[in-house]
């Protein structure tokens, strides 16, 4: 496609450092008055560098400023994109937050906006390469699988918790068998009542992390109060 390179840029659950994707879609090509990034409280932001210092750090500036909130970067970014331009991300999870909306926002680019799209981490679903049909039957072939696995996983939740809902019905003990106090979990208290052990190193000699031994020392206490 020969048109606009432009960039968005969104915190993801695998893409949390907004900068590193900045940079990846600078280094791709994308000018940096093309990329929009989307803050935390939904404005849409246009970024440039302001420079390096001598360090490397890098420093950014909005090039039109805050835009009205109740207009996201995203919304900003499809008004900006016209046919034959590129969308560049650097993830596919950072165009939708689930499959249906990553589905939506990818066929309404490619078909309704007539547009490419690149993602940076996974080449083979590109659509903005030279060989466009290719890339855009891969790109439904992949998508088609994300929806798949994402069916699967809301399946299997939904029969995880209709059998926590029944076990819960007949009184079946739920979660991780607790671990049995050893025998020498007494004296180790004792070492520890007197301040010879810190409640680590006390957790440290039974095989268990801190917060097990804390919880034993309670479940002894509540049962001598008794």
């Amino acid at each position: 496609m020969k048109g606009e390179l432009y960039g968005y840029v969104r915190a993801s659950a695998d893409s949390q450092d907004t900068e590193r994707q900045m940079l990846s879609l600078w280094d791709y090509g994308v000018a940096p008055e093309n990329v929009y990034v989307e803050n935390s409280h939904g404005g849409s932001v246009q970024t440039q560098t302001a420079g390096a210092s001598a360090e490397g750090r890098l420093g950014c500036e909005s090039v039109k400023g805050q835009a009205a909130v109740s207009e996201t970067a995203y919304q900003a970014m499809l008004k900006a994109l016209k046919e034959n331009d590129t969308l560049v991300i650097a993830s596919l999870d950072v165009l939708g937050s689930d499959c249906y909306e990553l589905m939506d926002r990818w066929r309404y680019i490619t078909v309704g906006k007539k547009a490419g799209i690149i993602v940076l981490e996974l080449p083979l679903s590109n659509t903005g390469i030279e060989e466009e049909a290719l890339g855009k039957v891969v790109a439904r072939i992949t998508l088609g699988v994300m929806q798949h696995f994402d069916q699967s996983r809301q399946y299997k939740r939904r029969r995880q918790a209709e059998g926590i809902a029944r076990a819960r019905q007949k009184g079946v003990p739920l979660g991780r068998k607790p671990k049995e106090i050893p025998r020498e979990f007494e004296s180790i208290r004792l070492r520890w009542d007197r301040g010879e052990l810190s409640a680590r190193g006390a957790a440290d000699i039974l095989g268990v992390d801190a917060g097990t031994f804390r919880k034993w020392v309670k479940a002894g206490a509540n049962a001598r109060s008794e």
